[in-house]
């Protein structure tokens, strides 16, 4: 029994590790995030559909800022986003609007954008009455916190000596990259198990 014991223990050491050496690869800080300088707008949004991107925005310094990460899937008025948000007694938030005849909850929505994501909620949020931010420009937490923001990419190389094959990919291409590069080494004849790896840009 205790063999056993110790041997879970171990593992579970070894999962936990893993998963926390995970974290700290794939998360960047926030100061590298503001750094960049790279402000979301709508119409740079439009173009990052389908990629993965790490935001953040600033905080009054009772407040820290934060990294989310998520797969932009587009833009949408918030009105329309009110949809996929469960409620209760009519089934989803914008039916409530609607339903209620809340006429300025619905007005303000139209006018305002959303950010639709896949992943962690980047709270990204366009409306340009707020005049606190140039026109176009997603803010986070307040309308005058504008959402900064990194694509996140990555790269295909030898995992021996790192010598990068193919860079700028998201991660789905990075993996069907390097399923093709081992196909390829196999009808060669020169497949070695483990040669190629990933690793985030």
């Amino acid at each position: 029994m205790e063999k056993n014991l110790t041997f879970s223990l171990s593992n579970t050491i070894k999962i936990v590790i893993f998963v926390a050496q995970l974290k700290k690869k794939e998360i960047m800080e926030t100061k590298e995030i503001f750094e960049a300088n790279h402000i979301l707008t709508v119409e740079i949004a439009k173009t990052l559909i389908g990629k993965k991107i790490a935001v953040t925005n600033p905080e009054y310094s009772a407040n820290k800022a934060d990294v989310r990460v998520c797969t932009v899937l587009g833009v949408e008025t918030e009105f329309e986003a009110a949809k996929r948000n469960p409620q209760e007694k009519y089934g989803n938030q914008q039916a409530m609007w609607i339903a209620e005849n809340n006429e300025t909850t619905i007005a303000r929505a139209k006018k305002r954008l959303k950010l639709i994501y896949e992943g962690e909620n980047p709270y990204a949020t366009c409306e340009d009455s707020t005049r606190c931010l140039p026109e176009g420009t997603f803010f986070g937490s307040d309308s005058d916190r504008p959402i900064y923001y990194i694509e996140i990419t990555y790269k295909v190389q030898n995992k021996e000596t790192g010598t990068v094959i193919e860079s700028g990919l998201t991660f789905e291409d990075a993996k069907k990259t390097l399923d093709a590069f081992e196909a390829q080494d196999k009808e060669d004849g020169i497949y070695e198990p483990d040669f190629y790896e990933i690793e985030q840009e």
